[in-house]
């Protein structure tokens, strides 16, 4: 999938744009005037741009005009007719001391774009996700006086947060607890779910039962994981054939692991449906009886509202030890067990998986305290408290869209 030429790099073009099949006139005109245009800015990865995604829907039925500025790896998600307009960046990471300077010149020219187009349109509001591409849109805003929301989705305050944060007129969070945040500006929403994880809250979690099959999810991130895929088949082939027998496997594999470990499972007898992206996640959380998974909180925020049982390692050498402090929540809530990358060895896999599959009622308490992790209409919660930013309460009128 490409992006059509809505993704225009360059806001002058995108703002003077019209569409063959439209003139410029008294309807447009008062469109415009009637309903505020929001800004929603987003890093492209999934964590980043899913909850952009579910706000921009919630905001378009409530008949606001909706922007969207992301880079490039958000191609995959995003659908243009979702949006008034998309700005794309094209701001691949590299290492290097030429390519960190271009880096910091496209970042340098992002914020000029969003300070072009705010100038002529002068949005009601701007939202920040986080990701490094969101920053100079933030930025623009606040030079430009144009009220901004942050949103932090995990347990610990990003770092772009952190500086923005002096200046927005309120954080909203994903989780109750967050280090390093101004108490006065959090407002506690959760992380906005699309809909099919919505859903979800139907889900009645049932343990398995003795003899019965073991549905066991491996997920690891938008990327995949390569630790899983080198330590959960050494694992299962620790583990007594009874259990081999009952087990049914859905695992996220990169490609370039995809061959060996779909032999290795081949030679266990274990029946393995192996992809490196899945987009069915939410059917596959409410087939699970339990899940392995990196602890990014948008992930988190999904296995909860499945209410599944899970075994969390948090990526190692993620920023600041955000994903370590996910997991932490959710193993303090009883929901996981945490299993950091030194421990997470064949062995000690092998005794956790037998232990929880040996023990239907510790799997039901765990997944009782999942759901009670869960943050079902967030994406509500959240819009309403952008639409206070604009009517200083919360916006009950639907306008004409």
């Amino acid at each position: 999938m490409s992006f059509p030429n809505l993704l225009d790099n360059s806001p002058t073009k995108a703002a003077h744009q019209k569409s063959n099949s439209e003139e410029p006139g008294k309807k447009n005109r008062k469109r415009s005037k009637k309903a505020p245009l929001f800004v929603l800015a987003a890093g492209g990865t999934g964590g980043h741009v899913f909850p952009a995604l579910s706000l921009a829907r919630v905001l378009k039925q409530r008949g606001h005009r909706v922007v969207l500025f992301t880079d490039e790896r958000a191609e995959p998600w995003v659908q243009p007719q979702d949006f008034a307009r998309i700005f794309v960046t094209h701001l691949k990471k590299t290492h290097g001391r030429t390519t960190r300077l271009s880096f910091a010149l496209r970042l340098l020219g992002c914020g000029v774009k969003s300070l072009a187009f705010f100038v002529r349109h002068r949005p009601a509001v701007v939202v920040g996700f986080g990701g490094y591409p969101s920053a100079p849109t933030v930025l623009a805003a606040q030079w430009l006086r144009i009220p901004f929301v942050l949103h932090e989705c995990n347990a610990l305050l990003g770092r772009a947060n952190e500086r923005l944060m002096p200046k927005a007129r309120a954080v909203t969070t994903g989780f109750p607890e967050v280090s390093k945040i101004d108490a006065k500006k959090q407002i506690f929403v959760g992380n906005p779910l699309r809909q099919e994880f919505e859903a979800l809250k139907a889900h009645s979690y049932e343990p398995p039962q003795k003899s019965g099959p073991l549905n066991l999810l491996v997920l690891g991130g938008s990327q995949g994981s390569h630790i899983f895929s080198s330590t959960v088949p050494l694992a299962l082939q620790a583990l007594p054939q009874e259990f081999l027998r009952r087990l049914s496997l859905v695992q996220q594999v990169r490609e370039a692991d995809a061959e060996t470990v779909k032999h290795g499972y081949a030679r266990l007898g274990v029946s393995a449906t192996l992809r490196p992206f899945f987009k069915d996640v939410a059917q596959q959380l409410d087939s699970a009886h339990m899940i392995i998974s990196r602890s990014g909180a948008l992930t988190l925020a999904e296995i909860a509202a499945a209410g599944l049982p899970s075994i969390l390692v948090p990526l190692a050498h993620s920023r600041d030890g955000d994903q370590f402090a996910n997991a932490s929540h959710y193993r303090d809530a009883g929901a996981a067990v945490l299993m950091e990358e030194k421990d997470f060895v064949p062995e000690k896999l092998k005794n956790v998986l037998l232990e929880l599959f040996e023990n239907a009622e510790v799997l039901k308490k765990m997944s009782l305290a999942a759901r009670k992790k869960a943050c079902f209409h967030a994406t509500e919660k959240m819009a309403d408290e952008v639409d206070r930013r604009v009517w200083g309460r919360k916006n009950k009128k639907v306008y004409d869209s």
